[in-house]
């Protein structure tokens, strides 16, 4: 079977759109939104969107 990168990256269980989100959920409770962006390559307001959305135990 032929299998292209796109087929590849859909198929990975350990990330999605590049990142790992078991990573972003281990590392929210130690970092600010700030550092958090700079580590995962997106903008600080997309962060705090994302803390928002998340729900809390």
């Amino acid at each position: 079977m032929r299998q292209t990168k796109r087929g590849e990256q859909a198929h990975r269980t350990n990330d999605v759109l590049s990142v790992d989100f078991h990573e972003w959920v281990r590392l929210e409770a130690q970092y600010s939104a700030f550092e958090l962006a700079s580590e995962f390559g997106v903008a600080p307001k997309d962060v705090q969107m994302l803390k928002k959305q998340q729900p809390r135990p």
